[in-house]
């Protein structure tokens, strides 16, 4: 074969000619070169890193002594006769050979020997790991980001309910007191302004909203207009009224949503004492009582609420008990003898016919007083007690009834009207009173003057709603 003729010229010429030599020495080393660069090919081909290289890959390696060995038997048998012996160099370069890829066999086998290491490719696992890593890193650096605001925002809520309890703690731990009702204390409650100032005017609605920013009963009122509309809308506006006016009106007006009509009082009037708050020049022998009292102001008389019609029969209670001294006759009990006597009138209050009665039944003076300031003056010097009955003006819309009781010691005029806390502790000019009023009635204890006739009902003049 062709093949085998090479292979034996080549081995014959290395052994014989020294030229050939040389150039079997080179193809020697080249060969040499060639194997090292397989077998650290193929180390780093089986090998990744420092582990045991496996049986298969030992076995190739191990296999390159033996085929340098075959190959120097194969030259020396085609040679010529087997017996030949090769000459020295030929056979020191063969043990160097197998003794070099002996000693690198070995060397692998113990696990000794630094493999190359492998090229990192496309799908290698590390670097798979690497891209999907570097695929991860914005997304979980997106919810750091996210999970750290929640925090932040969480520890700025949490001082903010731990500064805003701290400061009410502050503040009180318990609510403050709020004058008024005695009652459980209400949610915050908005006033109906627009309801309000419609009924009342801009300025007497502004009073009641002001006083609803620290009185309870106030703020109920003034939320729920439309709570006292169930007798009308005159009614309503004077309920509503008198709320904005007379603060110690405020627990009668607010119990008036709920209670109003009672069929009757609750007790008579042997409790009532002269109100503590009153100057001392304004407590005279005259007892002072209030038509809205709730002890007798949520019943009806003359058609509505006796708070708001009942000045008549209150009135007749204060002369009655200052100058009788005694006090079995409330304005609740006048106001039932007025309507049994007929001196009630629908709608509009009391027939001033009503005073001669009580004068005439507990035997005590009343009599017509003329007109003037004067007049009114020189009565209550001598102790007399009047009731003045007013007209539309200054201190009523429809009429009104209410009591001098005497001078303070600057001349002016006492009054306690059953209407007004606000107008009770204040003085008045007599003649200022005297220009509005219409009649004026004096009442002493003298005995009554009587005259043989039956006194007439309907004489005098009319109480109106006031």
């Amino acid at each position: 074969m062709e093949r085998q003729s090479t292979s034996e010229a080549s081995s014959f010429d290395e052994t014989e000619n020294p030229d050939a030599r040389t150039e079997g020495r080179a193809r020697q080393a080249s060969s040499g070169r060639h194997a090292r660069q397989t077998v650290s090919g193929r180390n780093a081909q089986g090998y990744a890193g420092r582990t045991r290289p496996s049986v298969k890959s030992r076995r190739t390696h191990g296999s390159a002594t033996h085929a340098a060995s075959r190959r120097a038997a194969s030259s020396h048998a085609r040679t010529g006769s087997s017996s030949r012996q090769p000459s020295r160099t030929a056979s020191r370069n063969v043990d160097r050979a197998a003794a070099r890829a002996a000693s690198r066999s070995a060397a692998n086998d113990a696990g000794t020997a630094t493999p190359l290491r492998p090229h990192a490719t496309d799908d290698s696992p590390t670097q798979q790991t690497a891209e999907g890593a570097s695929k991860r890193l914005p997304i979980v650096a997106i919810a750091l980001v996210v999970v750290l605001a929640a925090a932040i925002a969480l520890a700025v809520y949490a001082l903010g309910q731990n500064s805003s309890t701290q400061t009410a703690s502050s503040a009180g731990a318990e609510p403050a007191e709020v004058s008024g009702s005695t009652e459980t204390q209400e949610a915050k409650l908005e006033p109906d302004t627009a309801a309000l100032k419609k009924l009342l005017g801009k300025e007497t609605a502004n009073k009641l909203i002001k006083q609803a920013k620290e009185n309870q009963d106030a703020a109920w009122i003034a939320a729920n207009v439309k709570a006292f509309a169930g007798d009308g809308k005159e009614v309503q506006t004077k309920i509503l009224k008198l709320a904005a006016e007379e603060p110690k009106a405020l627990p009668y007006v607010r119990q008036f949503a709920e209670t109003y009509p009672e069929k009757k009082a609750d007790m008579k009037c042997d409790a009532i004492v002269p109100d503590a708050d009153f100057k001392k020049e304004f407590q005279t022998k005259v007892p002072h009582l209030f038509q809205w009292d709730n002890r007798w102001g949520q019943t009806v008389y003359s058609s509505t609420t006796f708070g708001l019609t009942g000045c008549g029969p209150t009135s007749m209670a204060m002369v009655y008990q200052a100058i009788t001294g005694k006090n079995d006759l409330s304005p609740y009990d006048m106001g039932q003898l007025a309507q049994e006597g007929g001196y009630m009138a629908e709608f509009n209050g009391t027939g001033s016919g009503f005073f001669y009665y009580v004068a005439a039944q507990n035997n005590f003076s009343c009599t017509d007083l003329p007109i003037s300031g004067e007049n009114i003056t020189e009565a209550l010097r001598s102790g007399k007690i009047i009731i003045a009955n007013l007209a539309e003006g200054y201190f009523t819309d429809n009429g009104h009834f209410f009591v001098l009781t005497g001078l303070a010691d600057d001349g002016k005029v006492i009054i306690n009207d059953p209407y007004s806390y606000e107008r009770s502790v204040t003085t008045w000019d007599a003649d200022f009173i005297a220009n509005e009023s219409m009649a004026l009635f004096c009442f002493s204890n003298d005995p009554y003057p009587w005259d043989g006739n039956a006194w007439d009902a309907n004489a005098g003049y009319q109480d109106y709603i006031g």
